[in-house]
């Protein structure tokens, strides 16, 4: 299982937790602290905040009782793509960005 928003490990009863591979974040905590300061150092605009994996707005939890099982060709694949679209290599689009 895939949990979306927080990492399900923190919320999900312990019966659940084996079957749990990941959690695709939303790190809303990181946008409230950078619009916080923002507005405390005058350089705040009302301009969306979109969460990204170089801001930290996004992101993937912890693999907890699974990590063992991910092989380290795949996490690298993973840590490379993160690179990739973190350098702009690889852009990732949504009709729903702002």
């Amino acid at each position: 299982m895939i949990w979306v928003d927080s990492d399900g490990w923190e919320s999900l009863p312990a019966e659940f937790r084996p079957v749990l591979l990941t959690s695709v974040l939303k790190d809303t905590q990181a946008a409230m602290v950078e619009i916080v300061g923002d507005v405390e150092s005058g350089a705040f605009s009302n301009a969306p905040y979109v969460g990204t994996l170089e801001n930290g707005g996004v992101g993937l939890a912890p693999y907890h009782d699974l990590e063992a099982r991910v092989p380290p060709s795949l996490q690298g694949e993973l840590d490379g793509l993160r690179e990739a679209i973190v350098g702009g290599e690889v852009v990732v689009e949504s009709p729903s960005a702002p």
